[in-house]
């Protein structure tokens, strides 16, 4: 049984899902091609198994990684003690940022530009909440490092990409004789790299949402 102030929102809760699956889907259409065009495109793996594999790992890493995101959209933006009293209203801004950032995902994936659901999301719960209580409800603190961060990922990611790829394409892939034998030779190493800096970062974050503390020797031994 549910008081009469809450039941009467039941419809509310009921569309919000739905709107979660149009968000989901917008998501798997736009970010998760984003993250395995490269794949795709150099044919390391199939359409079908680019498919398979992101059902699989993008539910794990919801899972297991993404409580910290989710905290900092659901109450790092928005200042609730602006809404006490109103909670209805936080409900439906919510709801409205849901479905806002659900149509722009669907109409970016139409038009084929790669767009972040973050920045989506982000955006729309501004936007609502400045409407309704204007800007002094907006803990601007944390929206300035979300942005700093949107603006360092790139660049970070291009740097990090160089470093990366420059001593192999120079020592490794134009070698003019025993090019085949030595991508032969390091891949069990980088292959190593990728998994210990996943594995690093599962454990270190992962096991917070569980609330256990490991430190970070113990993290890199089990990674080894």
């Amino acid at each position: 049984y549910l008081p009469a102030n809450v039941s009467q929102f039941e419809w509310l809760v009921i569309l919000g899902g739905f709107a979660c699956f149009a968000m989901a889907w917008g998501i798997g259409a736009n970010d998760v091609a984003n993250c395995f065009g490269t794949s795709v495109g150099a044919k390391a793996i199939t359409l079908k198994q680019a498919v398979c594999i992101a059902a699989v790992f993008e539910f794990l890493g919801a899972l297991v990684l993404g409580a910290g995101v989710t905290s900092t959209v659901r109450s790092g933006i928005t200042d609730f003690d602006y809404f006490y009293g109103e909670e209805d209203l936080l409900m439906l801004g919510m709801f409205s940022a849901l479905i806002s950032a659900a149509i722009w995902l669907l109409l970016a994936t139409k038009w084929s530009l790669p767009v972040s659901t973050t920045q989506s999301i982000v955006g729309s719960i501004i936007g609502f909440t400045i409407v309704d209580k204007g800007t002094e409800a907006i803990h601007w603190e944390n929206v300035y490092q979300i942005i700093i961060w949107w603006i360092g990922t790139p660049l970070l990611g291009a740097v990090f990409s160089a470093i990366l790829f420059i001593p192999i394409r120079n020592y490794i892939l134009r070698r003019p004789n025993d090019s085949y034998q030595m991508v032969l030779k390091w891949w069990p190493f980088f292959v190593f790299l990728v998994l210990f800096v996943m594995t690093v970062f599962l454990l270190e974050k992962g096991v917070k949402s569980i609330d256990v503390e490991l430190s970070i020797g113990i993290i890199i031994a089990i990674a080894f």
